[in-house]
């Protein structure tokens, strides 16, 4: 999922999001995950909130708060790195291109 998300494409990145990856990458993040599984899961959902319509989408899916509880201790600096880089897209940092389709963070 992660190297789908990786591509930048934004068909590929609407195909992923109609096929309803989103909340299964939010339960990814949950602590009954390996780290490497949560850190992939917050790279997918960075590279997704990179679309506005695509962050609302991660937010009504809880993912804040699950990107939240990865920065506590006992998460990995990969993880919260990935976690930041998501939590990042999700505020919209960056060019603003709410409604344009295009990335508002560079990938």
């Amino acid at each position: 999922m992660e190297n789908l998300c990786d591509d930048g494409n934004p068909d590929t990145l609407a195909a992923i999001v109609a096929a309803g990856a989103i909340p299964e990458l939010v339960k990814l993040l949950g602590p009954g995950s390996l780290g490497d599984l949560q850190k992939r899961a917050a790279g997918a959902l960075w590279t997704l909130a990179f679309y506005a319509a695509n962050a609302a989408t991660i937010a009504a899916a809880g993912a804040i708060p699950a990107l939240l509880q990865l920065l506590r201790p006992g998460s990995t600096t990969e993880v919260q790195e990935m976690v930041a880089g998501a939590l990042q897209s999700l505020t919209g940092y960056g060019e603003d291109s709410r409604g344009t389709g295009q990335p508002r963070c560079p990938s």
